[in-house]
């Protein structure tokens, strides 16, 4: 991009995100693939993602017309890059999917336990 002397021009400014958090995100779709049935052929990302639909948290709702059955809501999860979600709404998502899991996948874990054993796998090197 070519700028002119004189031309206005814009920028926003973030907050960046902790990198740490976003790996330890990664380490739970890791561990979740690696331990819970159905879930070893995906990429952690997608586990993320589908731990993100089946909570509805960080999530836009949309009807959708589906022949034979008219108007059905439908969850898009939103994306969970950088510059598309800010740090506090990451944090919640990442808290309502170990909560989520501990319901409905690990019931002899809390929450915490969860996040603990993600953490562990982070590799700081």
């Amino acid at each position: 991009m070519k700028l002119e002397l004189g031309q206005l021009v814009t920028a926003q400014i973030r907050q960046p995100r902790s990198v740490r958090f976003f790996r330890l995100a990664h380490k739970i779709g890791a561990l979740v693939r690696q331990n819970i049935e159905g879930f070893e052929h995906m990429s952690d990302h997608d586990v993320i993602k589908r731990l993100q639909y089946e909570t509805g948290v960080e999530c836009k709702m949309m009807q959708m017309r589906v022949p034979g059955a008219g108007l059905v809501d439908v969850r898009i999860p939103r994306s969970l890059r950088f510059d598309e979600m800010e740090e506090a709404r990451f944090h919640d998502l990442m808290t309502a999917i170990c909560r989520h899991l501990s319901a409905e996948y690990w019931p002899e874990c809390s929450p915490e336990q969860i996040e603990r054993m993600a953490e562990a796998m982070i590799d700081d090197s």
